[in-house]
């Protein structure tokens, strides 16, 4: 426990690091979920087919590099917006580049996991699941894992991913496999952690595992832009906050619950 308290400080004595420029995310606020409202259509999650329709077609427009949709949609695109199920099932094919997610089942829990959503091919999707220690602190990242056969989500590589390797394949960087499960990334290496690293001593080494390099920034939200739903549907965000970009959807929304303890303040 101590080493890793040790760590905690470490990470956040770092000098702070400028935004990163690579990645922008959109949030689906409070604000946002009340205001879905479309000739009474029924909203489903946090963000609705029309507003996921008229998102994407603004997002698209901008032409970023990739479109992560950390969102749950473990059900079919509604009858009333068949461009929006068309846009997800030719996403692959068409280069658009959108990148759903899922969560892998737990045995041990009795986790059923979470569906994908149907329309997206089995190559845009990207898992959920996250490593918490004995603290509840998240220190530690899968890049990979193996599903069981029977979860409802057969993504083996996680949403991080598969939005970073659309990334710099566009920059001409592809991923190498190198002995012993470690990964290649133009100049650098990833190797997994093993059943003994550091702190570490006792803990389940399953899947392929890194130790998060956390940004040293302030807080969490300093680390990219961040805009609103209700912002980029009104048109205020210009087309440069996204183009060449990583460009994460998710909620922020107090009423979902959606968060997780890290070393630095929230």
């Amino acid at each position: 426990t101590w080493e890793l308290s040790a760590l905690d400080l470490l990470m956040r004595s770092r000098p702070a690091e400028k935004p990163d420029p690579r990645i922008a995310i959109v949030t689906v606020t409070e604000a946002d979920l009340q205001a879905q409202t479309y000739d009474n259509e029924p909203r489903r999650g946090s963000l609705s087919d029309r507003s996921l329709a008229k998102l994407l077609a603004k997002l698209n427009a901008a032409r970023p590099l990739a479109i992560g949709l950390d969102i749950y949609r473990d059900y079919p695109v509604s009858k009333s917006e068949p461009k929006l199920a068309e846009l997800l099932r030719t996403s692959e094919r068409n280069q658009n580049s959108i990148v759903g997610v899922c969560k892998v089942s737990e045995a041990e829990t009795g986790d059923p996991g979470v569906a994908p959503p149907p329309e997206l091919s089995p190559d845009s999707l990207g898992f959920s699941d996250v490593l918490l220690d004995s603290d509840r602190v998240v220190r530690r990242h899968y890049l990979a894992l193996e599903p069981p056969p029977s979860s409802l989500c057969a993504a083996r590589y996680a949403l991080s991913v598969q939005l970073a390797l659309r990334y710099l394949a566009a920059k001409g960087i592809t991923l190498e496999y190198l002995p012993n499960d470690v990964w290649k990334l133009g100049k650098l290496t990833f190797a997994p952690l093993e059943a003994h690293s550091g702190g570490y001593q006792k803990f389940d080494s399953s899947g392929n595992q890194i130790l998060l390099n956390y940004r040293a920034t302030p807080t969490p939200i300093d680390i990219t832009p961040r805009v609103t739903l209700k912002e980029v549907l009104d048109g205020r965000i210009g087309a440069d906050l996204f183009k060449d970009r990583i460009v994460l959807i998710g909620t922020t929304a107090p009423s979902f619950r959606d968060s997780l303890s890290i070393p630095y303040p929230t």
